[in-house]
């Protein structure tokens, strides 16, 4: 039996994420909001965790999530920029959706600071569309954007190289 509610306001007690993973009685539409690591609001949509946003994300200024080795993104990546700091060629990876969900129009910004050439690669099953096939930052101090498209898909535009 289908229940309706009409409601003006809903009020979700914060969880952190570790009781949000541990959640036994996972259905499709629940609902939850995780106060620490990437905070906001979660659904469960009968497969993986969906994270919905959290604070707005207008006039935000970006900060920096600086690496010197190979790195996979990760949604405490949302809205800032991935700096890869190395000499030697590093490869940062987009998981795939079933790992790391990250919403549809989610943006990253990316940029080479030093020699290391950086090359953005696509986990298995995930699809990087990108002009001419270019996936590595042309040379030092370039920068480039990640928009993901859809479900496993992402559009990579920038300082790009063959």
């Amino acid at each position: 039996m289908k229940k309706t509610f009409n409601v003006d306001k809903i009020r979700l007690k914060p969880i952190s994420q570790a009781e949000r993973i541990a959640i036994a009685d996972l259905t499709a539409g629940l609902m939850v909001l995780q106060s620490d690591g990437v905070a906001g609001i979660y659904i469960y949509n009968g497969t993986v965790w969906v994270y919905s946003g959290g604070a707005s994300q207008a006039n935000k200024i970006s900060t920096f999530n600086t690496q010197n080795q190979s790195y996979t993104l990760s949604l405490a990546d949302l809205g800032k920029i991935v700096e890869v700091d190395a000499i030697a060629a590093t490869n940062v990876t987009i998981p795939l959706d079933a790992t790391v969900a990250f919403p549809i129009g989610t943006t990253i910004n990316l940029a080479q600071f030093n020699i290391g050439q950086v090359t953005i690669l696509a986990a298995s099953g995930v699809t990087i569309l990108s002009s001419g096939s270019r996936y590595k930052l042309t040379e030092q101090y370039s920068l480039c954007s990640l928009i993901k498209k859809g479900t496993n898909q992402w559009y990579l535009s920038g300082d790009l190289s063959l």
